[in-house]
């Protein structure tokens, strides 16, 4: 549908991450842990070579005027 028009992309990540292959260890995490979990998942959601494993996907993008 993107390639209709023509658009600049701002974001594509990966909104679940690994996380789904690791759902009962992040569910089982004490708070500081998950905490740590989280900063590395947010510094890693848009990681190109990972975008695959996540389950759903977030892409924003405007468009070119």
């Amino acid at each position: 549908m993107l390639n209709n028009y023509e658009t600049e992309s701002i974001f594509h990540i990966g909104t679940d991450g690994v996380s789904t292959l690791l759902k009962e260890s992040v569910d089982n995490l004490k708070d500081e842990e998950f905490n740590l979990w989280l900063k590395y998942h947010i510094k890693t959601c848009e990681e190109k070579s990972i975008l695959g494993y996540s389950n759903h996907g977030l892409y924003v993008c405007k468009k070119v005027y």
